[in-house]
């Protein structure tokens, strides 16, 4: 299991940058520290198996496929009306607002996650290297609607026929795998 934590992101921030890395360094040590005290309680679960990396480490591996497909979906974002309404609405609904800042975050954020279910990211992990069949991506709540949207538009053609969940999220807030080529744009509720 691969887990990556989205605190390169946080830079698009007007917080001290000094700040921000404290912050998220602290919650991303007591996040891994604590998961792996529960997966440890259990004999069952290999500790190798299980591989804890930085948002910036991800692009550092993937530097041959990220930056240019982060520029493709930026030029989306530029050029498709639809795709920058989904990334606006979810700009306006997250705490942080509507501005560069905030758009660059998203764009990264849902770059990252397009890239590895299609099968496109390289997470080395140590215990299984080059043999990850799928990828879930999981959190809690339901999915962005710039998400849903790249998906739908899957702006570079990818397929990962190989992950079953290459179009959609798992919400584990209410146990819900959303397929992304299921949801209307207009009448899914995102906000709630």
């Amino acid at each position: 299991m691969v887990t990556w934590y989205s605190d390169y992101l946080y830079f698009h921030s007007d917080e001290p940058a000094n700040m921000l890395r404290d912050r998220y360094k602290e919650l991303m040590v007591a996040h891994k520290n604590g998961f792996m005290n529960i997966v440890l309680k259990d004999n069952i679960w290999i500790k190798k198996a299980f591989s804890f990396y930085t948002f910036g480490q991800v692009i550092i591996d993937n530097s041959e496929i990220f930056p240019s497909t982060f520029t493709k979906v930026l030029d989306l974002y530029k050029t498709d009306a639809q795709f920058r309404s989904c990334v606006e609405f979810d700009c306006k609904n997250a705490p942080h607002g509507l501005g560069e800042k905030e758009i660059m975050f998203i764009l990264e954020e849902i770059t990252t996650i397009y890239l590895a279910a299609k099968g496109k990211l390289n997470f080395n992990n140590r215990f299984v290297p080059g043999t990850e069949k799928w990828v879930l991506h999981f959190y809690p709540g339901k999915p962005l609607k710039s998400e849903v949207c790249l998906f739908q538009k899957n702006p570079l053609k990818l397929s990962n026929p190989k992950n079953k969940f290459e179009n959609g999220s798992y919400d584990l807030e209410n146990k819900k795998y959303y397929d992304y080529l299921e949801i209307d744009l207009e009448s899914f509720n995102f906000s709630d």
